[in-house]
């Protein structure tokens, strides 16, 4: 899974973002895996305590489509003039807390810039 982070203030381009992702991506991964219906899901997590920034949970069905999609974004980003922020998390709870789990210390962002 994947930690997204957005600005406040970009929420709109990310919402642009996701629709053309979801045009754009669909079409090539159903070519490649026809049988999956769902090769990945981005959902807002309700994190009330940052009011700069907003945060969505990025899943995906096989690990060899991530590469795919951090580009397709990148890509998107790169036409709408945004950052966003990612982080690898394991469990849903990892998202909420941003602590790993095995090491007990703070999760590490990387940047997606455009």
């Amino acid at each position: 899974m994947l930690k997204l982070k957005i600005q406040v203030q970009d929420e709109d381009k990310f919402e642009l973002v996701l629709q053309l992702l979801s045009q754009q991506l669909h079409k090539e991964l159903y070519k490649i895996e026809p049988l999956h219906k769902e090769l990945y899901k981005i959902e807002p997590l309700d994190i009330e305590s940052d009011k700069n920034n907003i945060y969505f949970l990025l899943e995906y069905a096989h690990s060899k489509f991530i590469n795919r999609i951090l580009i397709k974004i990148k890509d998107l980003i790169e036409i709408i003039e945004f950052n966003i922020e990612y982080a690898y998390i394991y469990s849903r709870e990892e998202a909420y807390t941003d602590i790993d789990n095995q090491t007990n210390r703070n999760i590490i962002y990387n940047n997606l810039k455009y």
